[in-house]
């Protein structure tokens, strides 16, 4: 039974042991953090900062919080997990919410993998809703993809905070989540035309 689990979930299994690698200390966090306070020139000269500022977090709660929710993704989207476009999309939507951020939010500073995590839900609804078959599952999905667009647009008037920002000791980046949405929406488009391309071309 552990042999059949490790077998099925061994990327993911992997993906958080590499995330529980950058324990967040203040040493690291400043190295990996992703700068927004200089100009794009800053930004290149440490271009790592761009992915690692997804992959370290602001205290132990928050790398807890993180770990969570992937362990629940993975449990729920296991069968997207078998492939390898989520890997793809990390990176992508990293670089995605890096620049997107620079661009447009008043932080000075981000660190955490919850804006990748809203875009690789979004993209995993968005694409199981498409492969299912069952009136039910895509009214079930519908609804999923429903309340999360809610959530966010709920963050984008509230500010998001309370108790959670308590928790994490740093100010939640409601933006992070919204460009991580936006974010899964492209590399979902993205996937069905270049499917649709090959389809056609075959």
């Amino acid at each position: 039974m552990i042999r059949t689990f490790v077998e099925t979930y061994y990327q993911p299994i992997i993906f958080l042991l590499l995330l529980l690698l950058l324990i967040p200390v203040e040493p690291v966090i400043r190295l990996l953090e992703l700068r927004l306070d200089g100009t794009f020139a800053t930004i290149l000269s440490a271009p790592w900062r761009l992915f690692t500022a997804h992959f370290i977090h602001a205290n132990g709660w928050h790398l807890l919080l993180n770990l969570a929710n992937i362990l629940l993704l993975t449990i729920v989207f296991h069968r997207y997990f078998q492939q390898t476009q989520w890997i793809g999309f990390i990176f992508f939507s990293a670089l995605f919410i890096s620049l997107g951020l620079w661009l447009l939010s008043n932080l000075s500073s981000y660190v955490g993998f919850s804006g990748v995590f809203h875009g690789l839900l979004f993209y995993f609804l968005l694409t199981s809703i498409r492969d299912a078959r069952q009136a039910k599952q895509k009214i079930l999905l519908l609804t999923a993809i429903v309340l999360l667009v809610g959530k966010i647009l709920y963050e984008q008037i509230s500010g998001g905070g309370g108790y959670l920002s308590e928790m994490i000791d740093r100010s939640v980046a409601v933006d992070a989540h919204l460009l991580g949405l936006v974010s899964g929406l492209l590399f979902w488009f993205l996937e069905c035309a270049l499917t649709r391309h090959q389809y056609l071309s075959g």
